[in-house]
């Protein structure tokens, strides 16, 4: 392949905008087939369908969809992905996926299986090369004679074995077995491309004389030992270069992947192996990368890999799915050639058979063994992918070679690949379970039943001294028990001989969703901590007063007990004008901010912007001089920072989603831009997150709170909000039937989630760092949480009145998502003791993250349905 090029002499802007095309078709389709059918099993869940399988499908499909049809440049994109040279996917997509694969192993468990994946690649290949020359030459004939036959032969050598891989994987088979398997595709895909160079060389010239023969065993050589060793070299390299220069993390991963294309083609141009190069040096840095990286570097290394790899092969299955419907389309009507293609398929199954029995001896006493049932696994896992549908079509450009036996060559290829994908990676995971290759042992299983138990017994612990302790679900009673029926009971959990764990039998999710929408499910008002030395009853119906109202007065108490200093600063130069929000105040050269006592709602502007958008920086100078930040100021911005924290967890646990952490860190930047340029005090700082994060509410996007008959909160309002029958009063049939075709459900369901948020931020402060917050911030700052966390919970209260229903499946998802990372917890607590074996909590979190999964999909498609509210 080395005397071909990768593109045309010549390449024209619409042969650009074509590739451009292609891959905006293929790499999004490949994301969503992903996505759809990454767990999706067939035939009552006995066969699962491997994403190669679906992508090579779906490249046939989609190849006869934009033949048939004309969609322009798409049509026209296709149409050039079939004619498309084969060295974009030996020396583009190929590279990146060899690295992937050979630097991810695990170096430990390959190293000893190293000489029988040499076995299986080398003498194993000759065996297959030998024995399906003799099948094409005697049972297919016709245009194949010996050297043809050697040819073809040479190419079907090479194996692909990525839905088996997966399937092992799925399975959480051990690594020795897909190390195996791995380790000989990756020798395998070196050791065909040396042997294709050296059936090509003699199929042109026709006869073995002696100088042939010395040619060719140059030729092996030169490839087969030459690019082991450039691959080794560059290696220690690397090594070398990242110790010296102790780059940063994100340049270690970028020389160690960016130096893998440069092998590969400095090995084809010194004509070594480009193949073999690339998998010496992947191993070499699975096998270096702990101390070669440091624990950033590592991480980017694999993230980035895994990333790149996962495409290469996605583009690879798909456009080798394109390519074989075209190869398949001038005989798929010859009966001859379809039944020669099935006997072909039947004989390299049979054939790679007697190779590894024909290997057994040897096989089983070095390494790890191998046993009969692996044998199968080993046999069955055989499978045919891009290198050989590359190399295939690699025959294209050579002239000297006759166009029916090129066509020919490519359709036997092409089926094959297509049948040992359809065939043998669909059915692999079947013949597994059947074959229960790996029984586990009776001690394991009591011994997995025992730690069940204690598991449950930590997660009842959290769920008594933690969970039900939570301000959520003591303003919800019977939420928590409620939600708890849905999550698995572990201690019922069983462990089968084969190693697969099975959870208890739980309520449905639709049963489970039709029990919260039949409960009555109230919310009850908690009373934030108070601070000390003060009467807990008398601040909580200020607090409300002033939320409802918005008090005035009882607001400029709050901003006159600011205290920078920790001490009282006696205000009286308070501007009368409205217009002046800030004033400054010198006083031995040190700068007080201090707030006027309008309220900061009152600060918008007509564009819904918060006024620290129209305040001017000259406004808060003084003496020509820029005004420091304040130690407050500083404190303010601790503070909002943890609370940042605060939703990055709350979105990483799957408790809220991406749509309410961006409403909620859109307030908290825009809040930290405002404290950087604006020196605001905290107070200030504070009220305008609340303000921004209630600016994009869906109850007050649509001016529902401005509505003064909504809001006008007399004395004898408050002694009905006091008694629990504040909700009706806003159930106004004009709110309802404006709002009742159109507003749909998701909206509630947001601000939810943003006011849960908003809440248990606030209520963690307050609960575990309120003596810190006080002396710090100042009483006046900690009955504004107070205050804003009474503002939230009414808030919420309105919702509820809206739609009980929607309200109770809102919080039901919240709910059971804050139980199963309980349960995840008390998975973790028990492996720490080293009780849980890892393997076996992976296996326990997949079934629980599954069962998240499916809740959540159910829940997605009540929420987004509309509805029309409760009257």
């Amino acid at each position: 392949m080395e005397n071909n090029s990768i593109f045309p002499p010549e390449i024209t802007g619409e042969q650009v905008m074509t590739v451009v095309c292609l891959f905006g078709i293929c790499a999004p389709s490949s994301a969503f087939l992903e996505s759809f059918f990454g767990h999706r099993t067939i035939f009552n869940g006995k066969v699962r369908l491997p994403l190669s399988v679906v992508l090579f499908g779906y490249g046939i499909m989609m190849d006869y969809v934009l033949r048939t049809f004309n969609f322009g440049i798409f049509s026209m994109a296709i149409k050039h992905a079939e004619s498309m040279h084969p060295n974009i996917i030996f020396s583009v997509l190929l590279p990146i996926c060899l690295y992937e694969s050979s630097s991810q192993l695990n170096y430990h468990i390959f190293k000893r299986n190293l000489i029988s994946s040499v076995l299986l690649a080398l003498p194993g290949v000759i065996v297959s090369m030998i024995l399906t020359t003799f099948f094409m030459y005697y049972f297919v004939g016709g245009i194949f004679d010996w050297t043809c036959s050697l040819l073809i032969s040479s190419i079907l050598s090479a194996t692909d074995p990525v839905a088996v891989i997966a399937s092992l994987h799925q399975l959480n088979a051990p690594d020795k077995l897909a190390s195996l398997v791995d380790g000989e595709s990756l020798l395998n895909d070196g050791a065909a491309v040396v042997f294709f160079q050296l059936c090509k060389n003699i199929l042109l010239n026709r006869f073995l004389e002696p100088s042939l023969i010395l040619t060719s065993g140059w030729i092996f050589i030169r490839c087969a030992l030459g690019g082991p060793l450039l691959g080794f070299l560059f290696g220690w390299g690397v090594h070398i270069f990242l110790k010296v220069a102790q780059a940063t993390n994100d340049v270690q991963a970028f020389i160690a992947i960016s130096i893998v294309y440069t092998l590969f083609f400095l090995s084809e141009l010194i004509h070594s192996s480009g193949v073999l190069a690339v998998v010496t040096y992947g191993v070499f840095m699975s096998s270096r990368k702990a101390a070669l990286f440091k624990p950033k570097a590592q991480e980017i290394h694999n993230t980035i890999i895994h990333f790149v790899g996962k495409l290469g092969n996605h583009m690879i299955f798909m456009l080798a799915g394109i390519v074989s419907a075209r190869l398949f389309r001038p005989y798929i009507e010859d009966t001859n050639m379809l039944m020669n293609l099935f006997l072909l398929f039947a004989a390299i199954c049979v054939i790679r058979g007697i190779m590894v029995f024909v290997l057994s001896p040897l096989l089983t006493r070095i390494g790890y063994g191998l046993t009969i049932k692996e044998a199968i696994i080993l046999i069955w896992g055989g499978l045919r992918g891009g290198v050989s549908l590359a190399l295939a079509m690699s025959l294209e450009s050579e002239d000297y070679i006759d166009p029916e036996l090129k066509g020919q060559i490519a359709f036997y290829v092409a089926g094959t690949v297509l049948l040992t994908l359809l065939i043998n990676g669909t059915t692999v995971e079947f013949i597994y379970k059947k074959l229960q290759l790996y029984t586990t042992p009776k001690f394991h299983r009591m011994f997995f039943k025992k730690v069940m138990k204690s598991i449950n017994e930590e997660y009842r612990l959290v769920i008594n001294d933690q969970i039900s302790k939570h301000w959520f679900f003591n303003a919800h009673p019977g939420l928590l028990e409620l939600c708890d029926t849905f999550i698995p009971n572990v201690i019922d959990a069983k462990m089968t001989e084969t190693g697969e764990i099975i959870l208890s039998s739980q309520l449905s999710q639709h049963t489970f969703i039709k029990n919260i929408k039949s409960t009555n499910i109230q919310l009850v008002m908690q009373d934030p901590t108070a601070p000390i030395g003060h009467d807990s009853n008398k601040y909580l119906n200020q607090r409300t007063l002033s939320c409802l109202t918005r008090d005035e007065e009882f607001e400029d108490r709050f901003i006159k007990e600011l205290d920078i200093n920790n001490a009282q600063i006696e205000s009286n130069s308070f501007k009368t004008s409205s217009n002046n929000i800030l004033t400054s105040k010198s006083e031995e050269n040190q700068t007080v901010l201090l707030i006027n006592s309008v309220p900061v709602s009152n600060y918008k502007s007509n564009n819904d912007n918060s006024s620290i958008s129209t305040l001017k920086r000259e406004s808060i100078t003084s003496n020509n001089s820029k005004i420091k930040v304040g130690r407050h100021v500083y404190i303010g911005q601790m503070v909002l920072s943890t609370v940042w924290q605060s939703y990055d967890l709350l979105f990483k646990n799957h408790v809220i989603s991406g749509a309410a952490l961006v409403v909620l860190k859109k307030a908290i930047s825009k809040v930290f831009y405002s404290c950087e340029e604006l020196n605001l005090p905290i107070h200030f700082a504070f009220s305008s997150e609340w303000d921004s994060i209630r600016s994009q509410l869906w109850i007050c996007k649509e001016n529902l709170l401005a509505d003064t008959k909504a809001l006008s909160l007399s004395s004898e309002l408050l002694n009905e909000y006091n008694q629990k029958n504040i909700s009706s009063t806003f159930c106004l049939p004009s709110f309802i039937n404006y709002y009742k075709n159109k507003v749909k459900s998701k909206n509630l369901f947001l601000d939810i989630e943003v006011l849960f948020s908003f809440i248990t931020a606030r209520v963690d402060l307050l609960e575990h760092d309120f003596q810190e917050l006080q002396s710090y911030l100042g009483p006046s700052s900690i009955q504004l949480f107070q205050n804003q966390i009474i503002e939230a919970q009414q808030y919420l209260e309105l919702l509820l009145s809206y739609s009980q229903e929607q309200y109770s499946i809102a919080i039901s998802h919240i709910s059971v998502n804050i139980l199963f990372n309980a349960l995840r917890d008390s998975m973790k607590v028990l492996v720490k003791s080293r009780l849980l074996l890892e393997e076996d909590e992976e296996k326990l979190l997949a079934l629980c993250e599954d069962r998240r999964f499916i809740f959540s999909s159910s829940l997605s498609r009540e929420v987004i349905s509309e509805y029309t509210p409760e009257n």
